[in-house]
């Protein structure tokens, strides 16, 4: 998935985020071809534990809900503004590995322009699915025409208020919860496809406008793009509303979209650069267009505009710092030796960082201004120890 492919599924109508369940079932089979031998043989070691259940219908009396208020899968669609793309690992180590029908949720439902659509419970309903296919022996069609699910439909009248509770109810403690990269999603859709007016949702969505314009995207690691250019996967600085302004944020992502858009965002870059802009900010700094792209050409006159902890070049910012950090500590600890004790030995680059960055670009004539530094973020580097 590229920037212009992750950033397209966002900008959708509601028509066009409902999809029937078959459609969503058949496109996971085809992405994971190697589900079947899989959960073949997790069905059959399911079987050998329950020798009673000879049939896949013998399971409904054991699913709480069964035989009150039932839907037939095969007339399910999927809000896929709402449902995560169906997680292979979870639904097959995570659920059919150690299904318990007993442990079935009853799947959530709402009605949209005639369609029941499901906004919390795909997973359910896919490892339902995947019983009678690989448990009981049936083929797709035969399991979505035989698969009913335990159902509670919800009023749609306001469909905001569904995504509200889906993004608060997802706390893990029986199906998976959200990652952070997921509830972000879901804070995007919330604005673009209800119309939310909530703070943090419109601060995320700020966020991602940014993203987009410079072809940045959010991941994690469960998804095989976080290390594609582009993937923002650290989010602490991003949900840290009460001391970043979503301003300080976009300034990141504009940095990274001049400097750094061959790569994904490291996450000593956002933390590092989201305390710069804050200074910046409070100190009353314009941090304009023109001013990001003079920092981005000067940083790299110094770092190469490099983040990683795993560069080793003489120029990368991280040995830089430890190394401007160790020549400091050395100078602190001569000249009061109780500073031994008092005095980190290691370097926290998220106080130190900031500092030294500053500081190597008015040493290197940067001709804006810069945060001046204080409290937790005083180091008062030589020339000699910044290194530059």
């Amino acid at each position: 998935m590229n920037a212009t492919q992750y950033s397209a599924k966002f900008n959708l109508s509601k028509d066009e985020t409902i999809v029937s369940f078959k459609e969503r079932i058949t496109a996971f089979l085809e992405a994971h071809p190697t589900a079947e031998a899989k959960c073949v043989a997790y069905g059959e070691e399911w079987r050998g534990r329950y020798p009673e259940i000879n049939k896949f219908e013998d399971l409904y009396a054991y699913m709480p809900g069964m035989g009150s208020n039932l839907k037939s899968v095969w007339e399910a669609y999927v809000d896929s503004s709402m449902q995560r793309d169906i997680k292979f690992v979870w639904v097959t180590e995570g659920i059919l590995a150690n299904f318990d029908p007993s442990l079935v949720n009853s799947v959530l439902f709402t009605n949209y322009q005639g369609k029941d659509c499901i906004w919390d419970g795909q997973q359910t309903t896919t490892s339902l699915i995947l019983m009678a296919m690989f448990a009981f022996g049936m083929t797709l069609d035969e399991a979505i025409n035989t698969v009913k699910v335990p159902c509670v439909m919800y009023p749609s009248d306001v469909p905001g208020k569904l995504r509200n509770r889906f993004i608060k109810n997802n706390d893990g403690s029986i199906k998976e919860p959200l990652t952070k990269c997921d509830l972000a999603e879901q804070m995007i859709y919330a604005v673009r496809v209800d119309n939310s007016k909530e703070q943090l949702h419109l601060h995320v969505n700020k966020i991602f406008s940014a993203m987009e314009e410079y072809g940045l995207f959010f991941s994690d690691d469960t998804r095989p793009c976080v290390e594609h250019p582009g993937a923002l996967s650290r989010f602490t600085e991003i949900n840290n509303t009460k001391k970043f302004d979503t301003d300080d944020i976009i300034n990141v992502v504009k940095y990274h979209g001049i400097a750094r858009k061959d790569y994904p965002v490291e996450p000593l870059e956002i933390d590092n650069l989201s305390h710069i802009f804050m200074l910046a900010r409070e100190q009353g700094i314009v941090v304009d267009d023109e001013y990001l792209q003079a920092f981005a050409n000067a940083l790299y006159r110094i770092t190469d505009n490099t983040w990683s902890t795993k560069d080793t070049k003489a120029t990368s910012k991280h040995k830089r710092v430890l190394k401007s950090y160790n020549l400091w500590r050395d100078r602190m600890v001569e000249k009061s030796p109780e500073n031994e004790y008092i005095i980190p030995k290691r370097c926290n680059q998220t106080l130190v960082a900031p500092t030294w960055i500053c500081q190597a670009l008015k040493a290197k004539g940067f001709k804006y201004a810069l945060p001046k530094m204080s409290g937790n973020f005083r180091y008062d580097f030589t020339k000699q120890e910044i290194g530059v």
